[in-house]
């Protein structure tokens, strides 16, 4: 029983450093790929100022519309009112009156 605890220690040691070792010789690559993450990232800083810019110009320029539109859901809600109530009452009445409810 100990040899084999043995040589489960021994196994798991030797996995231990091999992956040790295979995560040292990747350290050129991971660096070089995190570099060049970080260089387009700056690359890219002119170009994401100008789309948020034109993003925020849009959501501006686009504030009548949205405004007139929510009034115009509004303006709908306000006509269709009559019929709402006309129909709540009948439902109302017709529940009432063949015990649906």
């Amino acid at each position: 029983m100990i040899e084999e605890r043995w040589d489960e220690d021994k196994y798991r040691i030797e996995n231990d450093i091999s992956n040790d070792v295979q995560d040292v010789e990747d350290v050129p690559e991971d660096a070089a790929r995190w570099t060049g993450r970080k260089v387009q990232e700056v690359e890219d800083i002119p170009q994401d100022i100008e789309n948020r810019w034109d993003n925020a110009v849009q959501d501006v320029e686009d504030v009548p519309e949205d405004v007139a539109g929510w009034a115009g859901q509004r303006v709908g809600d306000v006509e269709r009112f009559d019929d709402n109530v006309d129909n709540a009452y009948d439902q109302g009445r017709d529940d009432a009156r063949y015990d649906d409810y």
